[in-house]
């Protein structure tokens, strides 16, 4: 039954890093508002002991959520400002 609710919740929350788009740290975790209802710090440190126990429980058994939940864009994000300046020192006046 114990591992039965491990999987649950490294389930539910590997969800949720996939839905946010990132491992949070401890911290980040803690003070997100938006996290899943009634998964505080206290509850999962009943069932894993510490973050980070936490974290390589999730990986060794759900290592397929585990790379949606890494998963990183492919693409180098641009500077807007510099997309900007390259535009207009392309245009040529007459």
């Amino acid at each position: 039954m114990f591992t039965r609710q491990k999987n649950t919740i490294a389930r539910k929350l590997l969800m949720y890093f996939a839905e946010k788009g990132k491992i949070p740290t401890f911290y980040e975790y803690k003070v997100d508002g938006q996290r899943p209802w009634g998964y505080t710090p206290k509850y999962l440190f009943r069932y894993f002991g510490d973050w980070n126990k936490m974290l390589n429980y999730m990986k060794l058994q759900h290592p397929d959520l585990w790379n949606i939940a890494i998963q990183k864009d492919e693409e180098p994000l641009q500077d807007p400002l510099e997309a900007l300046r390259a535009s207009s020192t392309e245009k040529t006046y007459e």
